[in-house]
């Protein structure tokens, strides 16, 4: 009997204590990252999705549960950490995107000021798991000069394990005595390729070093009004363009206009279709609906379109995403780039489904970012090098950053 007794009572010891062997065994808590003039903690499952930028101002991790973002705003005379937080949320609170701001909490932790957010979405029938739950937390630097960022989400299943990471970081959360010295951004060097795109009837060719001249005119090619003053002030001007570019409103519910296409390539010249999901004002914000396959019939139309024309067409989708005029800006919906990149894929993926190879796809940041915040920069929607033909910054020639893109 005291046997049996002591067997159980060991057994119940060794229960109790077996958890502390099996931590100091295994991998540490919290691993620790620098950033510039600061460092955090973060549990131990998170992993850098990438590297840090070379300046120390973004990070990215992943765990199994959930996405985490750390963005660095500098601050200056006509940039508070107020203005930063309040205008990074302006289209948050009012309600856009279905997204739904769900708590607002300011405290000081550990002497540093911190405003906390928690809000959400409806979640995508088509993304398994979506992580559609979102908590960020801004660190105000007692320096004033800079804003730490904690932007994360999961699904709302993890969000109370997401909550305490995030809380992890807050309180870990240390500026250096000194600021960390600045490192000037990689540049990328710009290489001219030769290119060279064959349809049925047209080719689109430029030697290493050359450009083509291209040009907009309201209304070409899909009035013929417009297409008409256009040939006139070719005339005047005694060149041809031949390198057309226009908008569209996409997706419509307009029939794919073969027609005005088929005409542009007849008359020797190659297109860039423009395709914005804008209707003149800010309320509709189509990013969450092409993810889901709303407009997938549409997609599917106009490129099964263009693959019968047969012939190189540039098709730009979704530009200027950095810009706030834009409903396809992050501001838009809760920062949240990584959905930019979905919808971007996911009209890329319709194209290369129906076998529409002579889609050339281009990427289109705006020169600048408006607001010019960190969490969007151009970078931050990049949709991959695989999957775009080129990268085209508006008025590449402003602004020597290698977010900007270039010829690929």
């Amino acid at each position: 009997m005291k046997y049996r007794l002591f067997s159980i009572a060991a057994a119940l010891f060794f229960l109790l204590v077996s958890p502390c062997f099996t931590a100091a065994a295994a991998a540490p808590l919290a691993e620790k990252y620098k950033g510039e003039g600061f460092s955090f903690s973060l549990p131990a499952n998170y992993r850098p999705d990438e590297p840090p930028s070379g300046d120390g101002t973004f990070f990215a991790f992943s765990s199994p549960y959930s996405t985490l973002k750390v963005f660095v705003q500098e601050l200056s005379s006509r940039v508070r950490a107020e203005t930063y937080i309040e205008y990074s949320n302006r289209q948050l609170y009012l309600g856009k995107a279905g997204f739904s701001l769900r708590q607002k909490q300011n405290k000081t932790v550990n002497g540093y000021r911190t405003t906390a957010l928690v809000y959400s979405r409806p979640p995508l029938a088509s993304l398994g798991n979506d992580r559609n739950y979102y908590r960020e937390v801004h660190v105000t630097g007692k320096r004033k000069n800079m804003v730490v960022t904690f932007w994360a989400k999961a699904s709302q299943d993890y969000y109370l394990l997401l909550e305490k990471d995030l809380e992890l970081a807050v309180q870990s959360f240390l500026e250096s005595t000194k600021p960390l010295p600045g490192k000037a951004p990689a540049r990328t060097a710009l290489v001219s390729p030769h290119i060279r795109y064959t349809g049925k009837k047209v080719t689109l060719e430029i030697p290493p070093g050359e450009v083509v001249w291209g040009r907009f005119c309201p209304g070409v090619p899909f009035n013929a009004d417009s297409y008409d003053r256009m040939l006139d002030s070719e005339v005047r001007l005694n060149h041809k363009f031949e390198f057309l570019m226009t908008y569209c409103r996409f997706p419509d519910n307009k029939p794919f206009p073969a027609e005005a296409i088929e005409n542009v390539y007849r008359d020797g010249r190659v297109l860039m279709l423009t395709l914005q999901p804008f209707d003149g004002k800010t309320d509709w914000v189509a990013i969450p609906e092409i993810i889901d396959g709303k407009y997938d019939a549409i997609i599917k139309e106009w490129a099964e379109g263009l693959k019968k024309i047969g012939e190189p067409v540039f098709i730009r989708p979704l530009n200027e995403m950095n810009g706030d005029w834009d409903p396809w800006c992050a501001w838009f919906y809760g920062k949240d780039t990584d959905l930019y990149v979905l919808a971007w894929r996911h009209i890329v993926d319709i194209f290369k489904e129906t076998g529409t190879s002579n889609a050339l796809f281009v990427w289109n940041p705006h020169d600048r970012s408006y607001p010019d915040f960190e969490w969007n920069d151009p970078q931050r929607y990049y949709s991959g090098r695989r999957l775009c033909r080129l990268d085209r910054p508006d008025r590449l020639q402003q602004r020597n950053k290698p977010s900007c893109g270039y010829l690929a």
